[in-house]
């Protein structure tokens, strides 16, 4: 049964805090602990979380600002689940960060946080809600208020989040994918197809098995017609309804084609890069990107960039299977961008922008600045010529008007007489070509937006704000620094919880960085606070 945690808004006469000697006291309430306190763990909104628990009468739930606390300390300070929790037995300073009073009270186990991990993950896969990311949300938009931050202009930009996982073989996927499934039987099942089973279930057959099967003629076929016989067996019964039987079946489609009830095996240039490439974590996709092969996800994230601002604030997330494209992201995290942010101008790099992206940010009335255009440079420019998009060509790069121009299918196309064209200096330059009765110019809008884009990236005004989207480089090495560089858990609602945590803890501590520099923390515990950080990096504990 849900049940808030508001014991700690009543200050306690006889809390332990009371009890330490006024120089330590002062000392603690002006430390970063304090101001998790007050801006991160007095603004979790625990409603949102009564989803997960029983409406019945019963046991009421563990507090839920606790656990998200500790979710998001142990990504401020890089800990291990070990570590978090013996800090937070003997630290008090983790008892002012989370509110609790009493050295007695509040004793839990690890068993608690991972069953609250459990509920979150299976909560998002049922309904596809992220509780995370709501509330890094909410949390961003108070770090951003505290700390006086403008987000009118905004960088976007992903990074590959590297999977843990072994990379397999097409024969290893397949068979140990049929080897989860087979295991997931109920004892008497297994018992029941004791003989046919007992080279997938017995580890030292097994290793005999597959090793016979690589050896042999049309091996992946062999796997293939065993795994299509066990997939029929259960097609009928409660086991085709399990996870692992969909895993199984979707592997054999990746894997082969079925004609006519026969298995014919893909050829390797066949397989999809969102096929499965493990069994333990079937949401993970491969990518080649840069000439380097990545198994995982990609993380997408946007950024205040204005320059005015003391520091920057992370202001969108958004994790999927790393084969989704920039520019698909973008269309997502643009319409949420508008929502919560003041955003004018929004700075990319070539692979977020394209025709459809390009139109919706102008319909937002929102500048976007392509760091990098994709496509070989033309040897003529179009960018001369006096285009209205509606009515077409004005005039030429000569200042010449058209006798006729008009607009088709997105392309502009305009006439001109010979004798306009035949003696103009600009002629070897221009994209005008030559007909019997008349010049013709024939342009794509496309190309005329590209052109322009060109012709704006030789201004020192774009190279300002090109300059302004590298700092989000730095976000990026940063967060992988501290966990997500090759992440620790399997499944994308895992790794999209990791990243959610990871990101409000950098936004904390860019919050501090402008506390600091108000004076409201002393600047010997912004020392100290960094000291903490590598030394926690290291070892785990002050």
């Amino acid at each position: 049964m849900y049940r808030p945690n508001e014991k700690h808004r009543k200050k306690q006469l006889f809390g332990f805090l009371n009890q330490l000697p006024r120089k330590i006291k002062d000392k603690l309430n002006n430390s970063p602990y304090y101001h998790f306190y007050e801006e991160v763990f007095c603004q979790l909104n625990e409603d949102r979380f009564a989803v997960l628990y029983s409406d019945k009468p019963s046991r009421p739930n563990i507090p839920i600002n606790i656990l998200v606390g500790l979710e998001i300390l142990k990504y401020l300070y890089n800990l291990s689940d070990e570590q978090l929790f013996e800090n937070y037995y003997l630290d008090i300073r983790y008892k002012i960060a989370l509110g609790i009073q009493q050295m007695d009270e509040h004793f839990y186990t690890l068993r608690s946080l991972y069953n609250f991990r459990r509920r979150v993950v299976q909560y998002e896969q049922e309904t596809g809600i992220n509780l995370v990311e709501e509330v890094f949300n909410e949390l961003a938009i108070g770090f951003i208020e505290k700390a006086g931050i403008q987000t009118d202009i905004i960088r976007m930009d992903s990074t590959q989040i590297t999977s843990k996982m072994k990379a397999l073989s097409r024969i290893d996927i397949m068979s140990r994918t049929l080897v989860k499934f087979l295991k997931s039987l109920k004892p008497d099942e297994q018992e029941k197809h004791a003989e046919a089973y007992a080279v997938y279930l017995d580890d030292r057959l097994y290793d005999e098995h597959i090793a016979a099967i690589k050896q042999a003629d049309e091996s992946l076929k062999r796997l293939a017609e065993e795994i299509l016989t066990i997939l029929k067996r259960y097609a009928n019964t409660q086991y085709a309804q399990t996870r692992d039987y969909k895993v199984l079946e979707r592997v054999l489609n990746d894997q082969t084609i079925i004609v006519e009830e026969q298995v014919q095996v893909k050829d390797n240039k066949a397989i999809a890069p969102d096929s499965v490439q493990t069994p333990v974590d079937e949401d993970a996709t491969y990518r080649v990107k840069r000439g380097k092969a990545y198994h995982g996800y990609s993380a997408n994230f946007s950024e205040t960039a204005n320059p005015d601002n003391t520091t920057q604030m992370i202001t969108g997330i958004n994790v999927d299977a790393n084969v989704r494209s920039d520019s698909s992201f973008f269309k997502e995290d643009f319409q949420t961008l508008q929502k919560t942010t003041q955003i004018q101008t929004i700075i990319v790099d070539g692979g977020y922008a394209n025709d459809e992206t390009r139109r919706q940010a102008e319909q937002a009335q929102t500048e976007m600045i392509e760091t990098a255009i994709k496509g070989r440079k033309p040897e003529k420019t179009t960018v001369d010529f006096d285009i209205d998009n509606t009515q077409g060509i004005r005039h030429c790069p000569a200042g010449k008007k058209p006798d006729e121009t008009g607009i088709k299918n997105g392309n502009v196309w305009a006439f001109f007489p010979h004798e306009t064209c035949q003696n103009c200096p600009l002629r070897n330059r221009c994209v005008v070509k030559e007909q019997k009765k008349r010049m013709k110019v024939h342009i794509s809008l496309k190309r005329y937006a590209r052109d322009q884009q060109r012709e704006y990236s030789k201004t020192k005004e774009f190279e300002n704000l090109k300059r302004l989207r590298s700092g989000i480089e730095g976000l990026n090495s940063a967060l992988k620094r501290t966990g997500l560089n090759t992440i620790q858990v399997v499944g994308k609602a895992r790794v999209k919880m990791v990243v959610g945590y990871s990101s409000i803890a950098s936004n904390f501590k860019r919050l501090i960085k402008v506390l600091g520099k108000r004076g409201t923390i002393g600047n010997s515990h912004i020392k100290q606070q960094g000291i903490a950080l590598a030394q926690y990096g290291k070892q785990g504990i002050i």
